[in-house]
């Protein structure tokens, strides 16, 4: 009998992603929070030497607050493997709270609040990427790329922006006004996420 090929399937058509709108709103989110965070590296040292701050001890309050974040983060990546059923948006929410809380009193200038402030804006208020981002990966198992692009621009399109606006606020109102600002910023990314967490 002569060889006959089997027939040749036809490639699969991809289906092109389109975020739901539990994601957009989580995308939408993680812009405010990163409009309010962004804020901290560029503007903290300026903003606690404006208050009184000496150099050192503004530059020493950045240091401390950098490791702090670089723990948590570590942190929260191990308390995520250990409890897998954690709601990770509710988290992140939680975090942005606490970051939110943190802002106000940096805002006052005062000498240990501002370093308590800072400190809790650095190890709680930035330490939320990470959770939301393990947070999409898992709820869009087929398309993890695109979800975390979206995600990412998101996150990229604030960090631009949020300093930008930080620095005209500080400038025509003064550091205490534009850490308010940053502080209604954040809560607008914890409300989402909490939100997104309820929808799940």
């Amino acid at each position: 009998m002569p060889h006959v090929d089997p027939p040749v399937k036809a490639p699969a058509v991809r289906q092109r992603y389109r975020p739901s709108p539990l994601m957009i709103r989580v995308a939408i989110g993680a812009c405010f929070g990163a409009m309010a965070i962004s804020n901290i590296g560029t503007f903290l040292v300026r903003s606690l030497t404006d208050a009184g701050f000496g150099r050192a001890a503004a530059g020493s309050v950045q240091v401390v607050g950098s490791v702090t974040l670089i723990g948590l983060r570590v942190g929260w990546g191990g308390l995520m493997d250990e409890r897998p059923a954690l709601d990770r948006f509710a988290f992140s929410a939680g975090l942005l709270t606490i970051g939110t809380v943190a802002f106000p009193m940096i805002a006052t200038g005062h000498v240990v609040v501002a370093t308590i402030g800072a400190l809790l804006a650095y190890g709680f208020g930035w330490s939320w990427p990470g959770v939301v981002h393990l947070a999409t990966v898992e709820h869009n198992p087929d398309a993890t790329g695109a979800a975390s692009g979206v995600l990412q621009a998101a996150i990229f399109v604030g960090a631009m922006t949020g300093p930008a606006l930080f620095g005209v606020v500080a400038d025509i109102h003064g550091f205490a006004w534009a850490w308010m600002m940053v502080c209604a910023f954040g809560a607008t990314a914890a409300t989402l996420m909490t939100t997104a967490a309820a929808a799940r």
